[in-house]
């Protein structure tokens, strides 16, 4: 049942859930007020018509608001700074991802060494080796067989009514962390969110 489960979202994902490109990739400066972007326009429009029409009137019209420009930019720095550290519990990758686009030198994938005891070469190659050594930790699991129900049981105390509906397992889904990574399964809790009601019912039975 769970892989008919997992065929129909996988391939619901496939066909109506748009790959991320660059073109939705965050711009630099994204922190930046709507007052502050306005402020820029109008400092730039300044500037065009110092350059056009050169006097002293001009450019001090334009050092002025680029002044305020300027102060108004460190603001919202430091504003949205302070947000990153404030939710650094809630949203520690957002605030690691700022701090690595600080980095003026980019880390490289290491040199690993492969099953055969070679050295990778190339990124991909490194990228591949850690890979499988990731996938030896999953267990992989024999299909479950109903017939067979006393496997694992033991003598020791047992629950025997368990009791839950659709709308505990709806608030359980609605309360995971949509910033996490895919599990072996590949489904991403993103999905699993936003779709909440609509597979609540079908995973109450699973």
């Amino acid at each position: 049942m769970w892989q008919h489960f997992k065929a129909i979202v996988t391939e619901l994902i496939v066909s109506h859930i748009p790959l991320k490109g660059d073109k939705f990739r965050k711009k630099k400066g994204h922190w930046l007020h709507p007052t502050t972007i306005r402020m820029i326009k109008k400092r730039d429009s300044a500037w065009k018509k110092y350059i056009h029409f050169k006097s002293n009137t001009n450019y001090n019209s334009y050092k002025t608001i680029r002044n305020k420009v300027n102060s108004m930019i460190r603001a919202d720095g430091d504003a949205f700074r302070k947000s990153l550290f404030k939710g650094f519990k809630t949203k520690p990758k957002k605030f690691y991802s700022y701090i690595r686009n600080l980095q003026t030198v980019k880390d490289a994938a290491t040199v690993l060494q492969k099953p055969d005891s070679t050295l990778t070469t190339t990124d991909d190659e490194t990228a591949e080796t850690l890979k499988n050594q990731y996938q030896k930790i999953f267990v992989t699991e024999p299909p479950f067989d109903p017939s067979n129900t006393t496997v694992g049981i033991t003598d020791g105390p047992s629950i025997e009514n368990v009791s839950f509906d659709s709308s505990k397992v709806l608030h359980k889904l609605q309360r995971m962390k949509t910033d996490g990574s895919p599990g072996p399964d590949g489904l991403r809790p993103m999905v699993l969110v936003n779709c909440a009601a609509s597979v609540a019912e079908p995973v109450l039975f699973l």
